[in-house]
C-alpha cells in the first residue's frame, strides 16, 4: 500500500509541474500607456482622453507617458522589449506598424512578430483636396488633368516617408498618373502652399480640409475611407472612382508579443466598450475621426494587411525616409 501511494504521488507531482501557473488577478498595479509621439499632438491628446476611462474599467491607474523620436520607433521599441504581462502597452499608429517599418529596413522591432495587437481605437481618413484655382471638381478630373499634363501638377506632403506622401503614391499607381512630389517640414506648411497655389493638390486629414474647404481655400475632391464620412456625407469616397482606394492614419492598443491571452481579451472588450461610448464617439468625430472596432484576431490581420500594403507602395515609388 505505501509503494502504491508513492506512486500516485509521484504521478501528482510531475502533472502539477507540467501545468501552467494561474495568471493572477490583472491588473494588480498601474498599467503604462506608451505614446510614441511628442506631448500635446492627435495621439496624446486620443490617449489622455481613454485613459481615464481605461482606469475605471480595469481598477487601476493607467499612466499615459509620452516616447516620442525615430519617426515612433524609439516608444514602439520599448514596449517591443517590455514585458509581456498586460502592464506595459503601445498606442500604436499607422506610422509605427505599417508606414515606418515599410521604409527604415534597421527599424529595432518587428511590427508583426513582436507585438499582439489588442484592438483598433480610430481611423483618420484623409481627403484629396486641391487648389481653389484648379478647375477639377471631381475626382475623375483631376486624374484626366493630370494625364493630359505628365508630371505638372505636384503635390505636397508633409516629408519624406509621410502618410500623405504614401496616399499620394498609391493614388499615382491605381489612377496611373504622374504627379511630382513636393515634401515640405511639416503638414502646416505644406497645407498653406496648397491654400497659396504653390501646389496643386495634397492628401490631407478631414477638419482641415473641410474648414478649409467651406472657406473656399481648397477644394476637397473625395475622401480616401471605404465609405462616406458622417462628417461630410455629400462628400464622395475615392474609391467611388477608383475602386478599393483607402489612405488613412489609424491607432489602436498593442501589448508585447507573447502577452497571455486572456489579458490581450480583457483589454479588447474594454477598448471597444470604450470606444463605443457617446462623449468619445463625439470627442473623435469632432477632431475628423471614425472610432473602431473589432476583435484581436481581426485587428492582427487589419496590420498584415496595412504593413504589405504600404510596403507594396513604398517599393514601387522608391520612398525612403530621407
Amino acid at each position: 500500500m505505501a509503494g502504491t501511494w508513492r506512486r500516485v504521488l509521484i504521478v501528482c507531482a510531475a502533472a502539477a509541474v507540467s501545468l501552467p501557473a494561474l495568471p493572477q488577478a490583472y491588473p494588480t498595479k498601474p498599467v503604462r500607456l506608451v505614446v510614441p509621439y511628442a506631448p500635446g499632438g492627435p495621439g496624446d491628446t486620443l490617449a489622455r482622453l481613454l485613459a481615464p476611462k481605461l482606469s475605471d474599467a480595469l481598477g487601476q491607474l493607467v499612466i499615459v507617458e509620452t516616447r516620442p523620436g525615430g519617426g515612433t520607433a524609439i516608444g514602439s521599441a520599448a514596449v517591443a522589449r517590455s514585458a509581456p504581462d498586460g502592464y506595459t502597452l503601445l498606442q500604436g499608429t499607422i506610422s509605427s506598424h505599417a508606414t515606418n517599418p515599410a521604409i527604415n529596413p534597421n527599424i529595432p522591432y518587428d511590427p508583426i512578430k513582436d507585438f499582439a495587437a489588442i484592438a483598433p481605437i480610430v481611423s483618420y481618413p484623409f481627403v484629396l483636396a486641391v487648389n481653389s484655382g484648379i478647375s477639377a471638381r471631381t475626382v475623375a478630373e483631376i486624374i484626366s488633368l493630370a494625364k493630359a499634363k505628365p508630371g505638372a501638377l505636384a503635390y505636397a506632403s508633409a516629408g519624406p516617408g509621410t502618410i500623405n506622401q504614401f496616399a499620394a503614391e498609391l493614388f499615382k499607381v491605381q489612377a496611373g498618373v504622374d504627379l511630382l512630389h513636393v515634401p515640405y517640414k511639416g503638414n502646416a506648411p505644406a497645407f498653406a502652399d496648397l491654400i497659396a497655389g504653390q501646389v496643386q493638390l495634397m492628401f490631407e486629414l478631414t477638419m482641415s480640409t473641410l474648414v478649409q474647404g467651406k472657406a473656399g481655400r481648397v477644394r476637397a475632391l473625395g475622401i480616401a475611407s471605404a465609405k462616406r464620412s458622417p462628417l461630410a456625407p455629400d462628400l464622395p469616397t475615392v474609391a467611388e472612382t477608383l475602386p478599393g482606394f483607402e489612405a488613412a492614419t489609424w491607432m489602436g492598443l498593442f501589448a508585447p508579443a507573447h502577452t497571455p491571452p486572456a489579458i490581450v481579451d480583457r483589454l479588447n472588450q474594454e477598448m471597444s466598450r470604450i470606444v463605443a461610448m457617446q462623449d468619445v464617439r463625439e470627442r473623435i468625430f469632432a477632431q475628423g475621426g471614425e472610432p473602431l472596432s473589432s476583435s484581436s484576431q481581426e485587428f492582427t490581420s487589419f496590420v498584415v494587411a496595412e504593413l504589405a500594403k504600404w510596403s507594396r507602395i513604398a517599393k514601387q515609388a522608391k520612398i525612403t525616409a530621407e
